[in-house]
């Protein structure tokens, strides 16, 4: 049996810049209802991904738009409401939701295709510091797009970020999502990711609650990568983690992590600079070098 699929996604690999792959897409399971497959004739090459999460997934070619997709078929009512929550917030590292149909008894959720969590992806290769960075950056985006549209996401973590078929991540998995405003603890979440505030049920939430789930995640990033990446983890950004972890008055709020974020980056990338415009300087010095070399050479004879 495939691994579940992480949100809407699932461990689909769609080889990049092919409009129709042939296999490594997964093979085998169950089919769509007949009447979802009369209702979309567009789409073709159905593969069945996984179940769960009240409903079934599979990855679908939309002949119409020339792409693949997630297809979610469910008749759970909380499934369709988080596909309406996670529709509110629209950001390129957010998982987008594309349409919802009903089919008969069933309603069609059409999502965009990731090919496997973060969780995963990080398993099979660890992240150098720089992308540890770029990651981090780019899901503390997402997390702001969600307080921006009005949202606490209540469960970022490892296994909920989704990487896409270009190699950049999503946030997905709305299932526990609340609004901002007025924001109470469940006691519903992921130990060892949530803030301890939200296991307190009745306990006031607001946008730190999320901070420090994605502190804690990047955290795990920088564990799951092994010896690599925590030697080249700036001291700056592991004093950041640190601080969204302590209370929620005293965390930084997202606007404070993404400025020291942008300063780490925008120094990475001098670095980055400095360390090509050497490599090219020294080539230059090897050429000048030979060339002078060749020069000598000729006038002793």
């Amino acid at each position: 049996m495939p691994p579940p699929a992480p949100g809407y996604g699932g461990a689909v690999q769609v080889p990049r810049g092919e409009a129709n792959p042939p296999v490594p897409l997964l093979t085998g399971g169950p089919s769509p209802p007949r009447d979802v497959l009369a209702a979309e004739p567009l789409f073709e090459q159905w593969r069945f991904v996984a179940e769960g999460g009240g409903g079934r997934v599979w990855a679908a070619f939309d002949r119409g738009l020339g792409r693949w997709v997630a297809a979610k078929v469910t008749d759970d009512p909380a499934s369709v409401a988080e596909a309406r929550t996670a529709a509110r917030v629209q950001h390129s590292r957010v998982l987008a939701i594309h349409r919802a149909v009903v089919v008969g008894a069933v309603m069609l959720i059409e999502a965009e295709l990731a090919v496997e969590s973060l969780a995963d992806q990080v398993s099979r290769a660890p992240l150098s510091g720089v992308e540890l960075l770029v990651v981090a950056s780019d899901l503390l985006d997402a997390v702001t797009a969600v307080h921006r549209a009005g949202l606490l996401h209540l469960d970022v973590k490892p296994a909920n970020v989704l990487v896409v078929a270009d190699a950049t991540i999503r946030l997905a998995d709305f299932g526990l999502a609340q609004q901002l405003d007025g924001a109470r603890a469940s006691g519903s979440g992921t130990r060892g990711y949530g803030a301890p505030e939200q296991f307190v049920t009745g306990a006031p939430l607001d946008a730190s609650a999320d901070v420090f789930a994605w502190a804690a995640t990047v955290r795990a990033l920088v564990t799951a990568s092994g010896g690599a990446a925590p030697a080249q983890v700036p001291h700056e950004l592991l004093a950041l983690l640190e601080a969204c972890g302590g209370e929620p008055s005293a965390r930084p709020t997202t606007g404070e992590a993404r400025r020291v974020l942008d300063e780490l980056l925008l120094e990475r990338s001098a670095v980055g600079l400095r360390t090509q415009r050497r490599a090219v300087i020294g080539l230059g010095l090897v050429a000048a070098a030979t060339l002078v070399s060749v020069v000598v050479a000729l006038l002793a004879r």
